[in-house]
């Protein structure tokens, strides 16, 4: 009886097809291209303006600060997630800003991956932030793009 269920299994999995999916395995998912609509790139727009608008000024020594972010179709931040971060009042500041986005919601064209961000906040001992632009996430080549 052992013998035919291993027998069985072995002859299953040697299907390519039906290992990938029973183990997960197959093709990567496909690149996806954001901001290629006109709307898509007006809405990105927003959400780098707003974060510029909101730059904390505050004495909180140096440091950088790094935080990964998701928007809902609703507009709201959700999945807030620190990459980096050396100092907790930093990094609670910078989190404070993130959460306060007031964002339209994003036009329905704008898939999941591509309402994905990382924002990173330098501090600097005189009491101002620098914000380095949002980018994208998970961006089809592995790069983060940025805005100037």
């Amino acid at each position: 009886m052992k013998a035919a269920i291993i027998t069985a299994v072995l002859i299953v999995l040697s299907q390519p097809a039906r290992a990938q999916s029973l183990f997960g395995l197959g093709e990567p998912e496909p690149p996806v291209q954001c901001g290629t609509t006109a709307e898509e790139k007006q809405w990105r727009a927003i959400v780098i303006r707003q974060l510029r608008e909101r730059v904390p000024r505050l004495a909180l020594g140096s440091g950088t600060v790094s935080i990964r972010f998701d928007v809902d179709y609703a507009g709201r931040v959700s999945k807030l997630d620190f990459a980096k971060y050396e100092n907790n009042a930093q990094a609670l500041v910078a989190a404070g800003v993130i959460g306060a986005l007031k964002l339209p919601p994003p036009p329905d064209s704008v898939e999941r991956r591509c309402r994905s961000f990382e924002q990173t906040f330098r501090f600097h001992g005189g009491g101002e932030a620098r914000s380095g632009c949002a980018g994208e996430r998970n961006n089809p080549g592995g790069r983060t793009n940025t805005c100037r």
